[in-house]
């Protein structure tokens, strides 16, 4: 994953009115069209994976850009069913940016961070 320049992780969580059975079908719809929506921001290397209650994944793309990472939260968001809502990390693998996404069904939160200013470097 050298040539990737910016990686991204991610957690869904599941609100406790989705009962076990409807969790299973939930995950797997969104797995599949979450992946359709990555594919079109070319994220490589996407690795799902179960934990508890909580779907996590994580990708990397070629570059860093906060604003495409908005956009690609976006269309994630939209998604999302009720009783879902994640929360997204991408960061500059040069570690000189990161943006953090809340993401619940249709909404987008977004906070960019320079951490060479919030580290003084």
């Amino acid at each position: 994953m050298s040539t990737y320049n910016c990686h991204v992780f991610g957690t869904l969580a599941y609100s406790q009115s989705i009962s076990y059975h409807e969790l299973q079908a939930v995950e797997q719809t969104l797995m599949v069209q979450m992946q359709d929506v990555l594919a079109q921001y070319g994220a490589r290397h996407l690795d799902f994976w179960g934990y508890g209650d909580l779907l996590r994944l994580e990708f990397a793309l070629d570059q860093f850009d906060a604003e495409i990472l908005a956009d690609c939260c976006s269309e994630l968001a939209a998604l999302l069913p009720d009783g879902v809502s994640a929360r997204m990390l991408g960061i500059d693998k040069n570690l000189k940016q990161a943006a953090v996404f809340g993401l619940w069904p249709g909404v987008v939160r977004q906070e960019a961070v320079d951490l060479r200013e919030l580290v003084g470097l």
